[in-house]
């Protein structure tokens, strides 16, 4: 094993790195392949074993290449890519309109990838959990006053709704649990 630096104390130093990820099991290097490459392998191969369930993994490869593979940090290598740079990604992701929920889906994506790629040893640590998960804003559902409930169901009263309505209103099920 060898290693370089300008000075000899430069050149220790990164030789006592390299040791140190040795004897953590870790990548003696960061890869210098492009993230594209390596989220191009991780769709074709690990997604696939996975035990995802199909649709979830049509979602995760539609997602993976067209958000990693061909997003902006598709052509920075592996070795060179900072927390900086997934925030950066994120912050486009915003700037160009997508949505919060899809831009989770994209960032849980990234860390799967970047996961694998330290389960692989081409790198030693995900630097996407350096990175908080992107949030998605919390709604209240809609719901009907009291006044509004007594309305609905006189104006469905004669309806084959009327029940299910009835139903829902009283004991707040959802629409599944009515239709079951």
């Amino acid at each position: 094993m060898s290693a370089y630096g300008a000075t000899r104390a430069l050149a220790k130093a990164a030789l006592d790195k390299k040791s140190e990820r040795i004897r953590k099991g870790l990548a003696v290097v960061d890869s210098k392949a492009p993230l594209s490459e390596v989220a191009r392998r991780w769709r074709t191969t690990a997604l696939i074993a996975s035990d995802r369930r199909q649709s979830t993994k049509e979602l995760y490869a539609a997602r993976c290449w067209l958000h990693i593979e061909l997003g902006i940090l598709a052509e920075i290598p592996l070795s060179r890519m900072t927390a900086g740079d997934i925030e950066e990604w994120i912050v486009e992701a915003r700037r160009h309109g997508i949505s919060p929920s899809s831009l989770r889906t994209d960032y849980t994506v990234l860390r799967a990838v970047l996961d694998t790629a330290v389960r692989d040893g081409l790198v030693a640590k995900n630097l996407a959990e350096h990175v908080d998960r992107p949030g998605v804003p919390r709604t209240e559902a809609l719901h009907l006053a009291p006044a509004q409930v007594g309305a609905l169901l006189d104006k469905v009263a004669t309806s084959r709704h009327a029940l299910p309505i009835l139903l829902a209103a009283v004991t707040g099920m959802r629409r599944g649990e009515v239709l079951g």
